[in-house]
């Protein structure tokens, strides 16, 4: 059987790192978010949050705070505060 979380960490490390790089602006994906994209190439059942969680904190990604603003009509605008993983693209 394939060892999934190995392989997605050698998705993630081929297309983002978790060091900033000079000129690159940080892609923000929450866990969920960067488990929907390797599903596009891992089956759905061998692979879960808690390995991308896992994978991510193992390969040194750091979490960032974002504000999620929400807007409804008649009513007044307001944020939400979100964590978010900070991943760099390479390309």
């Amino acid at each position: 059987m394939e060892d999934y979380k190995e392989i997605a960490h050698s998705l993630i490390t081929q297309f983002y790192s978790p060091t900033p790089i000079p000129g690159v602006e940080p892609t923000e994906l929450t866990t969920q978010e960067v488990l929907t994209m390797l599903q596009g190439i891992i089956p759905q059942h061998p692979i879960t949050d808690h390995d991308v969680y896992e994978t991510l904190i193992a390969l040194g990604y750091t979490i960032c705070q974002v504000h999620i603003e929400h807007i409804q009509e008649g009513a007044p605008a307001y944020t939400t505060p979100v964590l978010h993983w900070q991943l760099y693209p390479l390309e």
